[in-house]
């Protein structure tokens, strides 16, 4: 939409098929982002502002966090567990708030609160009710990726001890994980 026009007026139907489209887009890490992902911003900020489905702030909340807009990401997915309960029937938050917000603490170096939130959200997927379906796999193995390295790399773990060294040793050993061109 060109500066200074508005986006069309949304129906119910058409937000919800945006926030899926949406979805789909940002439920993975990509290492590149598209333009259109300022676009999709913005309408999805229009779309919690003119309906205020928990759901909704959930996916506005983890393309903030894709777009590297981690304060405002937190603002989201906690809008997200506010609105959610009335929305589901369940008190407690869904595993992609609370993974998400731990990602979001990690980045932003709250590494404690990353921590708990990151327990909370290994309970919330374990739940008996709850059916993992390959978004929520592949959240659980970015969030293992992330604040646990060493489970995927075990040789690695010196990292989170400071030894530099033997990290920077280990990261060459296991460059072509990472750099698979040098291979």
């Amino acid at each position: 939409v060109p500066r200074g026009m508005e986006f069309p007026q949304l129906t119910e139907i058409t937000a919800e098929e945006k926030n899926n489209a949406v979805w789909e887009i940002v439920k993975s890490p990509v290492t590149d982002r598209s333009q259109s992902d300022e676009y999709n911003l913005n309408q999805m900020k229009d779309i919690c502002q003119q309906f205020g489905k928990g759901n909704y702030f959930n996916t506005l909340g983890v393309l903030q966090y894709r777009l590297g807009r981690f304060e405002e990401a937190i603002v989201s997915l906690n809008k997200s567990i506010e609105l959610s309960p009335a929305e589901t029937g369940k008190m407690e938050p869904s595993a992609s708030d609370l993974g998400f917000l731990a990602l979001c603490q990690f980045r932003l170096g709250n590494i404690e609160k990353a921590r708990e939130l990151r327990a909370g959200f290994q309970k919330a997927a374990a739940a008996p009710d709850v059916v993992l379906i390959k978004d929520t796999q592949q959240l659980i193995q970015e969030v293992q990726a992330t604040l646990e390295p060493e489970s995927h790399f075990p040789e690695l773990a010196s990292i989170t001890d400071f030894n530099l060294e033997a990290s920077f040793e280990n990261l060459a050993r296991h460059r072509w994980q990472f750099w698979p061109d040098e291979r």
